[in-house]
């Protein structure tokens, strides 16, 4: 009964995005994909500590692509390719590896990502990172993140409860690629400035926190309409260096970027407390941001603050949030809002 459930809301988000998204004078919004194999999809980097989140995940992400319409190189296609060439993560990629990938799979584009949170409990929880890059200048054309519980869906009188990990992931899933596909087109015409995110510094106790903000954040960026730089060519650098740095940049790192590629902004930080929600306890986290000018390394905005599940609270207890990263995206918008004035004024000067 549960899986009959499970294929009709299924039916129900793909009828309901159809009717949305197509009418006989505006074409389809993943036409780029539906007739030849541009895309490649990576296998997905798991965060989330638990054994079956990557497979269950991908069989999922790969349904709903097939009913998009959208052809692409499957990840078991990609495997051999990633021994061939002894490419050890699909989580982030340099610049070589991307270079290979472009040349055996004759693709533009790499579908990237990781599943940050995959709990199955009682109050379910999902979190998950995609992006696509151009595998001609390495930067990020299009980006999502989406973290959920089933309790955020929560309303009045403790209606709209998603209590079924299955579910929430059909739901998330599907919202997460409808977006990603569709911000590749909006962002086209979009001439914000670039930007290289380095990983966040983690000063706490959970071992992958400050590389699921990491990944919230480049892709709240990208998603923005930031042009950023696929990550793995930042590490690549720093290797070079034969140093990996965490929450900051030296020079000769910056000087790499600086010679190649057209950067703007360096953003990075740390992620200084991190409480998922556990029980009746809400999701905490402490996060501090910094923003450099990627040219002479001066730090032209910095901000900090804490966040929490239970702050938005609005009437007898809607609005809570119980997902970790839920709350990490919000500060992330907070912190964008913020940021944008600044950056605009800043820009303007230096013209």
């Amino acid at each position: 009964m549960k899986k009959l459930l499970h294929t009709f809301l299924f039916l129900f988000l793909l009828i309901h995005f159809l009717m949305d998204n197509t009418s006989a004078s505006e074409p389809n919004l993943f036409s780029d994909f539906s007739q030849s194999e541009e895309l490649a999809l990576m296998p997905l980097y798991n965060l989330s500590g638990r054994s079956n989140a990557i497979r269950e995940t991908s069989e999922k992400i790969g349904t709903i692509l097939d009913s998009f319409g959208i052809q692409y190189k499957r990840s078991s296609d990609i495997r051999p390719i990633l021994r061939k060439y002894r490419i050890r993560s699909s989580g982030s990629l340099k610049a070589e590896d991307i270079d290979q990938l472009r040349t055996e799979l004759n693709v533009k584009y790499l579908m990237l990502g990781s599943v940050n949170i995959y709990e199955d409990r009682a109050n379910p929880e999902l979190s998950v990172s995609l992006r696509i890059i151009n595998t001609e200048t390495y930067m990020i054309e299009s980006a999502v993140s989406k973290s959920a519980s089933g309790r955020d869906f929560e309303g009045l009188f403790g209606l709209g409860v998603i209590s079924v990990l299955d579910e929430l992931s059909d739901k998330l899933l599907f919202e997460s690629l409808n977006e990603l596909f569709s911000d590749l087109e909006a962002h086209e015409s979009e001439q914000k400035p670039s930007a290289v995110i380095i990983p966040f510094d983690n000063t706490t106790d959970f071992r992958n926190a400050g590389f699921i903000l990491t990944n919230i954040f480049l892709t709240s960026l990208a998603n923005d309409g930031y042009k950023v730089l696929e990550p793995g060519i930042v590490t690549e650098y720093m290797l070079r260096n034969r140093k990996i740095l965490y929450g900051g940049i030296d020079y000769p790192t910056l000087d790499m970027l600086n010679a190649k590629h057209d950067i703007d902004l360096i953003v990075t930080g740390s992620i200084e407390f991190y409480q998922p929600s556990r029980g009746n306890n809400f999701p905490k986290a402490e996060i501090g941001t910094r923003v450099l000018d990627a040219k002479n390394a001066k730090i032209i905005f910095m901000y900090n603050n804490s966040v929490n599940g239970a702050d938005s609270e609005a009437l007898f207890g809607v609005g809570k949030k119980y997902s970790v990263g839920t709350i990490m995206k919000e500060y992330i918008d907070d912190f964008e809002s913020k940021f944008k004035k600044k950056s605009e004024k800043y820009f303007a000067q230096k013209k």
